[in-house]
């Protein structure tokens, strides 16, 4: 027996349901974070297309280069970025794909006066949010301890987390943040490799010249290498460690027409660990690479460091 409506064409036709044309709960959360200035600007992005934006510029234009030209130019610059690094993101996770390592469901683009994150909600829908740096906090080093860049981070995970329990979605721990970073001493690139975090440094000069080391020969590694092995990550990872110096320069024009300045770290954060980049240079880089995903900050902030120790 259906337990369902039934109708006919002769039916009049229902009055629409006050609650049907109410915000959909997204629109509504990401207005609470920008109203609590717990964000300063976010947009959402679905099938390519900015279906919500809410930002604080009104009240509290940021004091960054990219907000010298006013407001009205900063605004636009910063939907059409969010638009863009969507699409980015897309790019790069349809590259990583071949490593099996899941979808990319977190980016961060950090520059000299802000950063631009992106996560996914699912497949085709985004949120983006950006937060700005003054000339102190800027200066702030290593660049994974900057207060106000991971507050936005953190508030966004938190969002991206609800959105999916509302749509009985799990949790994919963005950023790995359950794991607090622990740290020993380090004094170089093959000493900052571990198989419990960082498992793959790279130091690109020019998007050539190349030092590399991993740690996936070793028995504990094991368990990330069944179906794709040492050999052919180990490649991978070098070739996608090199095109870095162009796929930077490419994504670095959206940073320097809103957060402003140098892109000094990328955070590409798939299910199952994350790829990274940290500027050392003019065409000078690091990249590093972990393949779990409850140790994603851990590596963020060891490779950090390791930024920081490393000659230029």
């Amino acid at each position: 027996m259906s337990t369902g409506a039934t109708w006919t064409g002769d039916e009049p036709r229902q009055a629409p349901d006050p609650a049907a044309e109410a915000e959909p709960p997204e629109w509504e959360l990401c207005g609470e974070l920008v109203a609590a200035r717990l964000v300063q600007v976010i947009t959402l992005i679905s099938g390519g297309v900015a279906d919500y934006h809410a930002d604080d510029f009104d009240t509290a234009l940021p004091d960054v280069p990219a907000a010298a030209e006013g407001l009205d130019r900063l605004r636009a610059n910063c939907a059409s970025a969010a638009r863009l690094v969507s699409i980015f993101a897309d790019t790069q996770e349809a590259r990583l794909a071949e490593m099996g390592t899941g979808r990319l469901i977190r980016v961060v683009l950090h520059a000299e006066h802000g950063a631009i994150f992106c996560y996914q909600i699912v497949p085709g829908q985004y949120v983006v949010a950006f937060a700005f740096l003054d000339d102190a906090a800027a200066h702030t080093d290593p660049l994974t301890e900057h207060a106000a860049v991971n507050r936005v981070d953190r508030e966004i995970t938190t969002l991206v987390r609800g959105l999916r329990d509302r749509l009985g979605l799990p949790d994919q721990n963005p950023g790995g943040w359950a794991a607090p970073p622990s740290l020993p001493p380090q004094s170089g690139l093959a000493e900052s490799v571990r198989h419990g975090d960082l498992h793959l440094v790279a130091r690109v000069r020019q998007g050539r010249d190349t030092e590399g080391h991993d740690c996936f020969d070793l028995p504990t590694m094991r368990q990330y290498l069944k179906v794709i092995d040492a050999g052919r990550r180990r490649a991978f990872y070098a070739e996608f460690a090199e095109a870095m110096f162009a796929t930077v320069g490419q994504v670095g024009r959206l940073v320097r027409a809103t957060v402003a300045g140098h892109l000094r770290r990328v955070v590409l954060d798939v299910e199952q660990g994350a790829v990274y980049y940290y500027r050392l240079g003019v065409g000078d880089y690091l990249t590093g690479v972990t393949l779990n995903q409850s140790e994603v900050s851990a590596a963020d902030a060891r490779l950090a460091r390791l930024a920081d120790e490393l000659p230029s």
